[in-house]
């Protein structure tokens, strides 16, 4: 079922989302949703902090809380789409999970999203599914982390991103590489998953 083992950090993701405004919750979670299903090579936490950080006005949110709110959408919709979750028991889905206080208004933004975007995001991501397999052979991979500074007009914005590198080898012998820009927490995200597959097959 949808939501049953949340990574470390949903709980911030969830508090940090609920302190923001409708409007820029669903600029977060069509962001997102962009990124799940293709259409962003990666998520622009930087981008999404400029923007929130410009329409909240009194309210304070920092580069970190903007991260952990991306890292809990970001797993909230690729559950959505794995468990081909229905609008109707989407917000039952995230009422669901112990231990966090979500906000109504929230909820129904959440929900609203997904609801809208749901059956073309399952479609893309299902497509982008067979092109991967049709792709080739995965022969390295290698990752780099960097760091932005800060400045004077905007402090809060020095923050590590870590980029992950995949070689690929198609079926002529040729060769490609694709990368992807992540947040540390993402990628503890991701190989959460990784591992979690891991132990599914040492199961088979």
């Amino acid at each position: 079922e949808m939501l049953q083992n949340t990574p470390l950090g949903f709980g911030a993701g969830v508090d940090a989302l609920c302190k923001l405004s409708q409007e820029s919750v669903a600029v977060a979670a069509h962001h997102v949703l962009e990124w799940v299903e293709g259409t962003l090579t990666h998520i622009d936490n930087i981008f999404l902090f400029k923007y929130i950080s410009s329409c909240e006005g009194a309210v304070t949110i920092t580069q970190n809380e903007v991260d952990d709110a991306v890292t809990t959408l970001s797993y909230i919709y690729s559950e959505a789409v794995a468990e081909k979750c229905e609008p109707d028991a989407f917000s039952e889905a995230l009422r669901s999970v112990e231990g966090v206080n979500w906000v109504g208004s929230c909820v129904k933004v959440l929900k609203h999203v997904w609801k809208e975007r749901a059956v073309a995001v399952v479609k893309a991501v299902k497509r982008r599914r067979k092109e991967i397999f049709s792709l080739g052979k995965v022969i390295d991979v290698s990752w780099k982390s960097s760091v932005t500074t800060s400045c004077k007009q905007n402090p809060s914005i020095s923050r590590v991103f870590v980029t992950v590198s995949f070689k690929i080898a198609n079926d002529n012998g040729q060769t490609q590489t694709h990368s992807m820009e992540v947040a540390p927490r993402e990628l503890k995200a991701l190989l959460k998953s990784l591992e979690d597959v891991t132990t599914a097959l040492d199961s088979v």
